[in-house]
C-alpha cells in the first residue's frame, strides 16, 4: 500500500509459484507488479487468494488504510517491526 499523490494505491505481488496455477485456471492478465487502486489491489488479492488457497498479506504505508473499510488487523511481526 502506498500513496501516488494523494491517491491510495496497491502493487500486485504474485508469488512466482502460483503465476502457473492462475495461467492455467484462466486468470493470466494478472500480472506482478501491476499497480492499481488500492481498493481493487485488495479485491484481485482476495480473489486470488480465495482462489489459489494461499494467504494475502498488505503491506506498506499503513496511513493508506482507512478505518471507514475495516479495521485493520495488524500480526504479531508487524507490530514488533513498528516497535
Amino acid at each position: 500500500m502506498r500513496w501516488s499523490d494523494s491517491r491510495p494505491e496497491g502493487v500486485l505481488h504474485i508469488p512466482s509459484a502460483l503465476t502457473g496455477v492462475l495461467v492455467a485456471a484462466g486468470y493470466d492478465q494478472f500480472e506482478t507488479g501491476h499497480t492499481y487502486h488500492l481498493p481493487m489491489a485488495v479485491g484481485i488479492a482476495v480473489t486470488l487468494s480465495m482462489l489459489t488457497y494461499t494467504p494475502m498479506y498488505l503491506t506498506g504505508d499503513l496511513s493508506v488504510w482507512t478505518e471507514e473499510w475495516a479495521e485493520l488487523k495488524l500480526s504479531d511481526e508487524a507490530v514488533s517491526d513498528a516497535n
